[in-house]
C-alpha cells in the first residue's frame, strides 16, 4: 500500500514553557523535562554551520567522485560520536564514527543512507558542543532544495533510522530556532499569516509536532492500529463521527497496520483486514483542528480498489483546499480526490495493484 517514495515528515518558533514534573505530564512535557536546561533563540543566519560539502566536478561538469569541502571544519564531535562526510557512489553521505547515517528504510526494510549531491550540517547551540544537528540535502536535479532533517546529537541512536527526524519546513531567511525550557522549536514565517511552529518531541518516538497538536493522538504513533482504537480518548473522534457500525468496520479493515504522523499534523492510521488483505482502509486526523477523514476500500472486484465507505468534511472548508489531507492518504497508499458531491473519491485507480 505504501508508495515507493515516502519519507515526509516535521518542525518551527513558538514560546515554549518548562513543564513541572508530574505523573500525568503529557508525552511532549515528559520529553521536554529530559532535555538540558537553557535558553537560546536564533534566526537561521546565526545558527552555526559546521559541515558543508559537495561532490566535485571537472571542467566539463562531470562528477569526479571526489569530495569538495565548503566548510573549514571537516568533522563534528558530539556525545553520540564523530560526524563527518564521505563520497559514496558519486554522492556525499553523512557518517557517524565511520558508519552511514540512515534516513529511513525502503519497502523491503533495508536502511537508506543519507546521501545527496551536497549536504550541509548546522548545530545548536554550537559546533563545538552540539546538542542538535540540522541537515539539509541538496540535489542538482528537478528538486534542488532537497530535504531537511534533525538528529539528536546527545543520543547514541543519532545515526540509526529512529534517530533522524525529517523536518517538513524550510531552512532559510524566514527560519528561527529556539531552545528554551529544555525544548526545541523551529519556526518559518514568524509573525506572518502562514506561520508554522513545530516542537521536537523525543518520546515515545522522535518526531516534530505542530504547535497546537493534541497529545492524546501522539501515544499511537509508531504502534499497531489497535492501540489507537483501544484508546477511547484518541478514537472517540472516530466513534462520534461515523457511528458504531462504521467504527467497527474501520477497525477491522485496518487491523493489520500501524499509525504514523505526517508533517507533524496529520495522524494516519492505516492497514488491512486480518486474513483478508483485499479489504483495507485508512483514517486521517488533523491533530490540531480535530478533523477526521476515513476511507474503506475493497479489491474484490477491482485490483486497483473501490471505496465502500468514506467520511470527512468537504474540501471547501479545509486549509489549502484539503491538499495536505490527500497527501496524507497518498502516504497510506490511496490516490484520492475531492468530489463536490461525495467528498473523498478515488482519483482514477484507488491505489496501485497490490
Amino acid at each position: 500500500m505504501t508508495p515507493k517514495s515516502i519519507v515526509r515528515a516535521c518542525g518551527y518558533l513558538a514560546a515554549v514553557v518548562a513543564v513541572s514534573a508530574s505523573p500525568r505530564a503529557t508525552p511532549a512535557a515528559r520529553a521536554a523535562q529530559k532535555r538540558p536546561a537553557g535558553g537560546q533563540s536564533l534566526s537561521w543566519d546565526r545558527v552555526p554551520k559546521c559541515l558543508d560539502a559537495t561532490v566535485g566536478r571537472d571542467a566539463g561538469g562531470r562528477t569526479t567522485g571526489a569530495i569538495v569541502w565548503r566548510s573549514e571544519r571537516h568533522e563534528m564531535k558530539t556525545p553520540a560520536g564523530v560526524f563527518t562526510m564521505r563520497v559514496h557512489d558519486y554522492l556525499v553521505g553523512l557518517t557517524l564514527d565511520g558508519q552511514p547515517v540512515q534516513a529511513g528504510a525502503d519497502l523491503e526494510g533495508k536502511p537508506i543512507d543519507l546521501e545527496d549531491w551536497a549536504l550541509a550540517v548546522w548545530a545548536m547551540p554550537d559546533c563545538a558542543q552540539p546538542a542538535y544537528g540540522f541537515v539539509e540535502q541538496t540535489s542538482h536535479d528537478a528538486n534542488p532544495e532537497g530535504r531537511r532533517w534533525l538528529f539528536d546529537a546527545r543520543t547514541k541512536n543519532a545515526a540509526g533510522a529512529g534517530g533522524l527526524v525529517e523536518f517538513p519546513g524550510r531552512f532559510g531567511p524566514d527560519t528561527s530556532v529556539a531552545f528554551r525550557g529544555g525544548a526545541l522549536t523551529v519556526t518559518n514565517d514568524a509573525g506572518g499569516l502562514d506561520e508554522h511552529a513545530y516542537l521536537y518531541v523525543a518520546e515515545p518516538i522522535p518526531i516534530f509536532v505542530q504547535r497546537g497538536a493534541k497529545d492524546k493522538y501522539l501515544k499511537a504513533i509508531g504502534k499497531p492500529t489497535d492501540v489507537f482504537f483501544a484508546d477511547a480518548s484518541a478514537s472517540q473522534i472516530v466513534l462520534a463521527g461515523v457511528g458504531r457500525e462504521a467504527f467497527d468496520d474501520l477497525r477491522a479493515s485496518t487491523a493489520v497496520g500501524s499509525a504514523r504522523l505526517f508533517e507533524g499534523r496529520y495522524l494516519i492510521v492505516s492497514g488491512a483486514a486480518s486474513g483478508d488483505y483485499q479489504r483495507h482502509g485508512a483514517l486521517v486526523i488533523d491533530v490540531v483542528r480535530d478533523a477526521l477523514f476515513t476511507v474503506v476500500c475493497t479489491d474484490h472486484q477491482e485490483e486497483t480498489g473501490a471505496l465502500t465507505a468514506a467520511y470527512g468534511p468537504r474540501a471547501a472548508s479545509l486549509e489549502g483546499g484539503g491538499d495536505r489531507v490527500l497527501a496524507a492518504f497518498q502516504l497510506a497508499g490511496f490516490y484520492l480526490r475531492w468530489d463536490e458531491t461525495t467528498g473523498l473519491a478515488c482519483d482514477g485507480p484507488c491505489h496501485e495493484e497490490r
